[in-house]
């Protein structure tokens, strides 16, 4: 039996995941392209042999592609894209995100 959940964030939620997002990238700034990709890719083989939820493991699965779309000149990414990307790897790489991975249930899904 499949179970739907929807998720409704007011504006001082989504304001709190804005700044998290905006540590993440301040924290990051300076950091290469490829050491970001590296410690997302770590994060996701962590997360892969934690992961029980096929739902989760898909979402690891695209990290990954995302990940690897960075480091392959055919994709050629623009840069607003490309940032993107890499703020979102930084994200999944952070230990401070919105919701502790360590939390069941929840805590991958962010």
């Amino acid at each position: 039996m499949a179970l739907t959940v929807t998720l409704e964030f007011s504006e001082d939620e989504l304001d709190y995941f804005r700044s998290l997002m905006e540590r993440v990238r301040n924290r990051n700034r300076q950091r290469p392209p490829h050491e970001i990709a590296a410690a997302a890719v770590a994060e996701v083989e962590r997360l892969r042999s934690t992961a029980r939820s096929p739902f989760i493991r898909r979402r690891i699965n695209r990290v990954a592609s995302l990940a690897a779309m960075l480091e392959d000149n055919e994709w050629q990414l623009p840069e607003l894209e490309r940032g993107r990307v890499l703020d979102g790897l930084a994200y999944v790489a952070d230990a401070e995100d919105l919701v502790p991975d360590n939390v069941p249930v929840l805590g991958l899904v962010d």
